[in-house]
């Protein structure tokens, strides 16, 4: 995995999010802030990610870039980086001939161009952008073979070092994910799959507690709990549940958005997959498949996804094509969802009445349905079921057999269960079994 942080001016922002979507998935790219939880220090948080979490530093260089005083805070980090691992570290990305005094140093170097802001010249930039990143990876592993420890500054072993324990996090994470509190998964056990099924040099429990240890304290493995001899995941944290997945999550939010039809109240739960729903939904309302849609959630990612959106297109107050409605609430610091409190309840659930849900889900079983780990996120899922005539609830196949403490659905609602999968697997046909006759369906989607 070659991680990226791409530094821009905010006007650049639609067309660095393309040139993201069509970059090859062993690309992972920092785009900005929303890649933060609430609470995080923005400035640390930035530089960190630029300094400790990247690989390269791609500056998408124009006008507006070139005037940013944030933009030149990122690029004077970014030189100190570059000075400190003694490789280039930044590659830039210019949108025009002209450049000014301060940024000559860009003559010197290697340096893409892009021409425009058409699908042409985002792929002709990316897959450009694609070579060049491939080109200093296979530069540095020919040096590693070489010489791994005099390189001459041609390979940072520190970030190497880095990128491992990042696969490190991933593999811990799908391995533990369908273990909870009640029924941990004991850390012998992790460590016997961690040994079969991964390329780790893991050869005790002892070289397991110090992997562990190094993980949480750089807040990799955030929601993960140990008790001594056992592990489990406590809280699944958006930071990292959107990066699992994510073709799943994105083929069977593809399936949602087919279903739902224009001139709908839609309920969008909060969630990583349901944040893909509402990219879809938005990419059809640009491309004016719909013209008429009210959209209430719970999500504060979602509420910004569409903020922005509606920024860029410069949609106003009462454009009849999109009318969203945040429904109020406490906020989740670790989920960003909203949910009810003493102090406000700005929905009557009793009044309201959507034509579609859609719904997220920790667990699904064919003992306890629906389930999730906290009770106000339990009601407010239930309560957008029941006032709701079409029932989509998004499952990943990691999700299936595993259930959590709050019980907010069960198969005699009529849901429609979405799942993604490359393959047939047995969790969920197995289910689709059990469930058959009951009202609710599992529908598959393939992933291309």
């Amino acid at each position: 995995m070659v991680r990226i942080f791409m530094s821009h001016h905010a006007s650049a922002k639609p067309l660095v999010r393309e040139v993201r979507e069509h970059l090859p998935r062993h690309v992972n790219a920092w785009v900005d802030e929303h890649e933060l939880l609430v609470g995080q220090d923005l400035a640390e948080s930035i530089r960190e990610a630029i300094q400790c979490d990247s690989d390269f530093l791609v500056l998408f260089l124009d006008q507006k870039a070139k005037e940013s005083s944030w933009v030149q805070t990122e690029l004077e980090w970014a030189l100190e980086e570059e000075k400190r691992i003694g490789r280039p570290f930044i590659l830039p990305i210019l949108f025009d001939d002209a450049i000014e005094p301060e940024f000559s140093w860009v003559r010197d170097r290697l340096h893409l161009k892009c021409h425009g802001y058409g699908e042409s010249d985002v792929r002709h930039v990316t897959d450009e952008l694609a070579s060049a990143l491939f080109a200093w990876l296979s530069r540095d592993l020919d040096a590693l073979r070489s010489d791994p420890v005099d390189s001459d500054g041609r390979l940072d072993l520190a970030n190497r070092a880095d990128m491992l324990l990042e696969e490190a996090a991933g593999s811990i994470r799908r391995l533990v994910f369908p273990y909870r509190r009640d029924h941990p998964l004991k850390l012998k056990e992790l460590l016997a799959q961690l040994q079969d099924e991964t390329e780790l040099s893991i050869e005790s429990l002892d070289d397991l507690d110090t992997l562990l240890f190094r993980l949480r304290e750089r807040r990799m493995i955030s929601g993960i709990a140990l008790t001594g001899t056992t592990i489990f995941v406590g809280e699944e944290h958006l930071n990292w549940r959107s990066q699992e997945a994510i073709e799943a999550k994105k083929a069977a939010a593809e399936y949602v958005v087919g279903q739902l039809r224009d001139g709908e109240t839609i309920y969008l739960d909060a969630g990583s997959s349901t944040l893909e729903v509402c990219r879809g939904i938005l990419r059809e309302i640009r491309f004016g498949r719909w013209t008429n849609l009210r959209l209430f959630t719970n999500s504060v990612p979602i509420a910004a996804e569409v903020s922005e959106f509606a920024n860029e297109l410069g949609l106003e107050d009462n454009d009849p094509r999109l009318r969203v409605i945040v429904v109020g609430g406490e906020m989740r610091l670790n989920t960003s969802a909203l949910v009810d409190c003493p102090e406000e309840m700005t929905l009557e659930w009793e009044s309201a009445a959507f034509d579609t849900a859609v719904i997220g889900t920790n667990g699904v079983s064919w003992e306890y349905g629906c389930t999730t780990t906290e009770p106000g996120e339990a009601h407010g899922k239930r309560q957008a079921l029941l006032v709701s005539e079409r029932r989509f609830v998004m499952a990943e196949p990691s999700k299936y057999g595993v259930w959590q403490s709050e019980h907010f659905a069960s198969f005699e609602d009529h849901l429609t269960i979405v799942t993604a999968v490359r393959e047939p697997d047995d969790r969920v046909t197995k289910l689709q079994g059990q469930i058959a006759g009951s009202g609710s369906e599992i529908v598959t989607v393939e992933i291309a």
